[in-house]
């Protein structure tokens, strides 16, 4: 599968931009029937678990920060590896500074997980869009309240 990229911009420190969207207990509310845990502060080698559930039919899916560049570095990097046995993939969120704000930039690539790796190519459209509009979701979210900046073209 290829990996997908989101970006939005906003008026706001890198800082406050890093904060929002590194705090991945707060994605849970913006992916559909998922929570997301996590017993410790964020931070490089932490594992949190996504549950994906309705009723008892669901799963997990846990993620591994692999690379872990806060503020104040000229660029803030978090780049996530997913260890699942349903999904696999990884995710990298980018965040640089704009004139008058930030730029979060999020690229993500996920998979079926072996033995169900076979299916990855036939549901790789799906999964595309589906992925696409998740991180539409979870950027929109968590960077609701603050002003949003237009992007260059």
């Amino acid at each position: 599968m290829t990996a997908v990229t989101v970006r939005r911009r906003v008026a706001a420190s890198v800082e406050e931009a890093w904060e929002r969207v590194t705090d991945v207990v707060a994605h849970g509310p913006h992916v559909p029937l998922t929570s997301i845990s996590l017993d410790a502060p964020l931070g490089l080698g932490r594992t949190f678990v996504a549950r994906t559930a309705l009723g008892p039919l669901g799963f997990h899916d846990p993620m591994t920060v692999t690379g872990w560049t806060p503020p104040p570095a000229p660029r803030p990097r978090m780049r996530l590896v997913k260890r699942g046995r349903v999904l696999g993939g990884w995710a990298e969120i980018d965040v640089r500074p704009v004139d008058g704000g930030a730029e979060v930039s999020w690229t993500e690539e996920i998979h079926p997980a072996s033995p169900l790796r076979p299916l990855g190519r036939p549901v790789a459209r799906l999964t595309r869009r589906a992925t696409a509009a998740m991180l539409d979701r979870v950027l929109d979210g968590v960077l609701a309240d603050l002003p949003r900046m237009s992007s260059p073209r």
